[in-house]
């Protein structure tokens, strides 16, 4: 109850801004044949937006609901599963409690975004993976894997890594059926690389990876001294664990060691072994990728960019590890009955303390808030004889939020694949490489005959600098200023012949 009412508080009241409405235009009115176009790299979490559309009543307020349940469902999840592999209640209770109140989750619940759900996803891995492990596989069993991997690794990037390395995992830890798990997951991996390289050529995962480098230093910069590179990985480490369990930098530090210890004692032996030995992969799998720039790894947290959300999907490794080297302490240094019930103690209350916090925290405001009553004042005002222009920042969710005809045309030289096209001719769509002083022409087709000009500008686009530009143009095409009228973050400006 305490993780809903954290995460509901930031929820979406007055339309999406720009990240959130592109993903969720591309489901809701995008084709099934565009699918890979629309979906950047997760088509499943697509699919998953565009069955629940009709769930909400075809309010868009509501698609990030399905990042609510998972971040939602999150916590609890955690602790069920550490009790259930035989972690102490108040092990898990102080690791569930630092979930809850992880901010980066809280913020996450809140976005038409997979990292939530992502989370999820390796947890059900590591808890699933030690029993396929053990099972002697028949062809049945390798048919199951593949498709279910398929299935699962479609919702984000992120999924299908994790579901790769469990595949990996299965077959290092198969016995006689080693013919049809080395079958089944070499054909998972295939399918995998393919699947890459053609979502890959809908848009330009450069430009995403350079933003990834450059802003946000979600990299990790191969130095052959190792006193440099160390202080690199021990940067980005750090990173990981401030998204969770949270704390100060030296505290995150100090987490980030001890839940590698615990992992890598785990990894031994035990009941819980091909559970760690999975996870360890992963984050190997995970920094790898991030030294050869494919994958972000330990990003800057925190605004501008909020680079830690990708850091989600490694929240199971840290809390496994953390778990296992607090269980090892509980029973190493709290061996009799009094000191521990005194571990116990102190544990159930720092978790209440966490929790008490986080409820004291002002709730996160969601980005640029206003588009919605922007788009709902331009229907009302649009006439046959005016015309709109939908400035870049408020394209997506305009498109999204209205009712006037329109496609999604491909644009794979952009980070984002697709654009809505208008098929009213009073709508123009205006994307952010948008410079009136090279489209003077198509502006002047646009007007003829228009009465008045409708522009709408959300946040999230720079939309003053487009403003500007226009506003310098709007003389010399015989416009005057109207009105203009801000809904929050947003707003619409209208020009009068």
């Amino acid at each position: 109850m305490t993780a809903f009412v954290l995460r509901r508080r930031g929820l979406p009241d007055n339309g999406l801004w720009h990240d959130d409405a592109a993903p969720s235009l591309g489901a809701v009115k995008g084709s099934l044949s565009q699918l890979l176009t629309v979906s950047f790299d997760h088509p499943g979490f697509t699919l998953l937006l565009r069955a629940w559309w009709p769930l909400t009543g075809e309010d868009s307020l509501r698609l990030p609901y399905l990042a609510l349940i998972a971040g939602t469902l999150s916590p609890p999840a955690l602790y069920m599963v550490l009790c259930r592999l035989g972690f102490a209640r108040s092990i898990s209770a102080l690791l569930g409690a630092a979930l809850v109140a992880s901010e980066m989750d809280i913020i996450y619940s809140e976005r038409v975004k997979t990292y939530t759900l992502d989370l999820l996803v390796v947890l059900g891995l590591a808890l699933l993976v030690p029993v396929l492990a053990r099972r002697s596989w028949r062809w049945q069993s390798g048919v199951a894997w593949f498709a279910g991997a398929a299935v699962v690794g479609s919702v984000s990037v992120f999924a299908l890594i994790a579901t790769a390395v469990a595949g990996v995992v299965l077959v290092l830890h198969s016995r006689s059926d080693r013919t049809v798990r080395v079958l089944a997951v070499g054909a998972q991996l295939v399918t995998s690389a393919v699947f890459v390289a053609a979502v890959h050529r809908t848009y330009d995962a450069q430009i995403v990876g350079t933003y990834w480098k450059r802003q946000l230093d979600g990299f990790l910069d191969f130095d052959l001294n190792p006193v440099r590179f160390g202080g690199e990985v021990v940067e980005h480490l750090t990173r990981v664990a401030i998204v969770f369990p949270g704390g100060p930098p030296w505290w995150a530090t100090l987490c980030v060691l001890a839940a590698g210890v615990g992992l890598l004692v785990m990894a031994r032996v035990g009941r819980n072994a091909v559970r760690a030995r999975f996870l360890l992969l992963l984050a190997l799998i995970a920094f790898a990728a991030a030294v050869v720039d494919k994958v972000p790894f330990g990003p800057k947290v925190g605004a501008p960019g909020n680079g830690g959300r990708v850091t989600l999907w490694l929240v199971p490794v840290m809390a496994f590890g953390l778990a296992a080297i607090l269980q090892l302490g509980r029973h190493r240094i709290a061996s009799r009955s009094p000191l521990r019930i005194a571990f116990d103690a102190v544990a159930f209350g720092v978790a209440i303390a966490v929790v008490t916090t986080a409820l004291g925290r002002d709730a996160p405001q969601y980005p640029f808030p206003g588009s919605k009553s922007a788009t709902r004042f331009v229907e009302s005002e649009l006439g046959k004889r005016d015309v709109v222009f939908v400035l870049p920042g408020g394209r997506y969710a305009f498109a999204l939020d209205s009712d006037y005809a329109l496609s999604l045309r491909e644009q794979p030289s952009r980070s984002v694949g697709f654009a809505p096209e208008s098929h009213d001719r009073r709508v123009s769509y205006f994307d952010s490489l948008f410079n009136p002083d090279r489209v003077a022409g198509q502006i002047e087709r646009v007007l003829q005959g228009a009465d008045r000009v409708i522009i709408h500008a959300a946040t999230g686009g720079a939309p003053e600098k487009w403003l500007y530009t226009l506003g310098l143009y709007r003389v010399q095409i015989g416009f005057t200023v109207e009105r203009s009228v801000a809904f929050d973050a947003a707003r619409v400006v209208i020009w009068q012949r």
